[in-house]
C-alpha cells in the first residue's frame, strides 16, 4: 500500500475546500468593511473571539452547502482494498487517495465528513430548539412553585445528568433498541413541549385580543399537530417523517441537552421570584404567573442583547417600576430599570409599575397628614403628593415666631416643589429612606 505524506494530505485537504475559502473571504471582507451598518451581526467583527466563532460556524455551514464539490468520493461507495486503512492511503485499483483513510466497509472518511455536515446542521438545531422548549416548560413551574414539583423535576434532571451520555447514544442506536417503540415513545413526549411553549407564548401575548388569539392558536394546533403525527407515528401520506436511526439520534440529543436548560431556567425563575416587587405584586393581587413569565422572558432577552447586566439590577421597587423620578433642581427626569423605556412596554413593566404603586402606598402610610391625595403633576406625568388645603404662612417675626421644621423650611424656600412620601428601601436595611423632592402641580 502506498500512502501520501503528511504535507500532501494537508495540502490536498485544504485544496478540496476551495469554494468554502472563497465564500469565507467574501463574507469576512464585506463584514469588516460594513460592520458599522450591520447592527448586532456587525458587532461580531469587533472581537477576535466573535470572528473565530463565526468562522467555525460558517465553515461547516458552507461545507454542507458545497459538500458535493468538497467530497472526493461517493460517501456510500465501498472500496474493499483499503478497508480500515489510515489517512493518505492510495487505492491500488483506482489510484484514488483517501485523505482521512477508510472505515470498516472501505468508505472514504473525508467524503463522509463533508456530507455528514448536511445531516448535522439539520438535526442539531432542531434538537436544540426542542431541548430549550422542554427546559423552559419544566424550569418555570419548578422554580416558581417549588415544593414537591421542584423536587420531582429536579430529581429527574439530576438523574439524566448523572447518566453517561455516550452510553445513552450507544443504547439508542443499537438494532435491538432501534426496532422497539422506545425511540417513538420518547419522541412523542418530547415533541409535546414545543406545542405547549408556542401555545403559552401566544396566549400570554394576545390574551386580551380574541381576534388574533383564536387564529394564532388554531394555526399552532393545526401545524403542530400535523408535524407531531408525522414525526412520531410516521403514517403514510403528506407528513414530515424521520428515518428510525435519525429519530433515535434526535431523541438522544434532546434527552441529554434538556436538563441543562432546565437548571438554567429554574435558577433564573427562583432568583426573580424572591425579589421584593414580586412580593408587592402578590400583595396587590396581580396576575403573577403570567407577568412573572413575561418578566423572565424580558430579562433573558435584555441580558442577551446586553441591555440589562446583572450587576446593574437594583432592589428598590420603584426603580424596577419603570417610573420617572426627579430630584430637587433636576432638569431631566430619571427613568427606572437603567433608563430602558422598553420596560414599560412589556409584562414586566406592568408588574413593576403595580409593585411601585403598592410600595409607594405602604411607604406613604402614616408619613403624610390626613387630607393628602395622590395627583399626577408635570408634563411627564410624575406621581406626586399634594395637599388640597392651603398651608398657613409662618409668622414673620416677634415673640410668636418659631423655627420651622427642616422639611417645611425647604418647602417655604422652594414653593415650586413639594416633598413626596419617603419610599421604603426593601432589602437594603435603610429604613424609610431620604425624601425625594418632586415638582408641585
Amino acid at each position: 500500500m502506498q500512502f501520501l505524506s503528511a504535507g500532501q494530505i494537508v495540502a490536498q485537504a485544504l485544496a478540496q475546500f476551495w469554494p468554502v475559502w472563497l465564500c469565507l473571504a467574501a463574507i469576512f471582507g464585506a463584514g469588516l468593511a460594513f460592520r458599522g451598518r450591520l447592527g448586532l451581526f456587525g458587532r461580531l467583527f469587533h472581537s477576535g473571539v466573535g470572528m473565530a466563532g463565526l468562522g467555525l460556524v460558517l465553515f461547516w455551514a458552507l461545507t454542507a452547502v458545497f459538500a458535493d464539490v468538497v467530497a472526493v468520493h461517493d460517501p456510500l461507495a465501498q472500496f474493499g482494498a483499503v478497508k480500515r486503512q489510515g489517512p493518505g492511503v492510495i487505492d491500488p485499483v483506482s489510484g484514488a487517495a483517501f485523505l482521512f483513510g477508510a472505515d470498516n466497509l472501505g468508505r472514504d472518511l473525508f467524503s463522509r465528513v463533508a456530507h455528514g455536515a448536511q445531516f448535522v446542521l439539520i438535526i442539531a438545531p432542531a434538537a436544540t430548539l426542542v431541548a430549550y422548549a422542554i427546559g423552559v416548560a419544566l424550569g418555570l413551574p419548578a422554580g416558581y412553585f417549588g415544593g414537591r414539583i421542584d423536587a420531582a423535576l429536579s430529581f429527574l434532571a439530576n438523574l439524566v445528568l448523572a447518566f453517561p451520555v455516550i452510553l445513552l447514544f450507544y443504547l439508542l442506536v443499537t438494532p435491538g433498541v432501534r426496532e422497539t417503540a422506545i425511540p417513538n415513545a420518547m419522541a412523542g413526549v418530547f415533541f409535546l413541549f414545543p406545542l405547549l411553549v408556542a401555545g403559552g407564548a401566544i396566549w400570554l401575548r394576545y390574551a386580551g385580543r380574541r381576534a388574533v388569539l383564536i387564529p394564532a392558536m388554531a394555526a399552532v394546533i393545526g401545524v403542530g399537530g400535523w408535524l407531531y403525527v408525522g414525526l412520531v407515528f410516521a403514517p403514510p401520506g403528506p407528513f414530515v417523517t424521520l428515518a428510525p436511526n435519525v429519530l433515535n439520534i434526535f431523541a438522544a440529543v434532546v434527552f441529554a441537552s434538556s436538563p441543562g436548560v432546565f437548571r438554567i431556567v429554574r435558577g433564573l425563575t427562583m432568583d426573580i421570584r424572591t425579589r421584593d416587587y414580586i412580593a408587592a405584586a402578590q400583595t396587590r393581587g396581580t396576575r403573577l404567573v403570567c407577568d412573572a413569565v413575561g418578566d423572565i422572558a424580558q430579562r433573558a432577552r435584555a441580558a442577551d442583547r446586553g441591555w440589562l447586566p446583572a450587576h446593574r439590577l437594583h432592589h428598590h421597587p420603584a426603580r424596577h417600576a419603570g417610573v420617572f423620578r426627579a430630584g430637587a433642581g433636576a432638569g431631566k427626569p430619571r427613568l427606572g430599570l437603567d433608563d430602558q423605556p422598553d420596560a414599560r412596554l412589556h409584562p414586566a413593566g406592568r408588574l413593576h409599575r403595580a409593585a411601585a404603586d403598592a410600595g409607594a402606598g405602604v411607604a406613604g402610610a402614616g408619613a403624610e397628614p390626613a387630607g393628602r391625595r395622590p395627583a399626577r403633576t408635570g408634563a411627564a406625568g410624575l406621581s406626586g403628593w399634594t395637599d388640597p388645603s392651603p398651608r398657613p404662612s409662618p409668622p414673620k417675626g416677634g415673640e410668636g415666631a418659631q423655627a420651622a421644621p427642616p422639611a417645611r423650611r425647604d418647602a417655604a424656600a422652594a414653593p415650586s416643589a413639594t416633598l413626596a412620601p419617603p419610599l421604603a428601601h426593601a432589602g437594603e436595611g435603610r429604613g424609610e429612606g431620604a425624601p425625594v423632592r418632586r415638582p408641585a402641580a
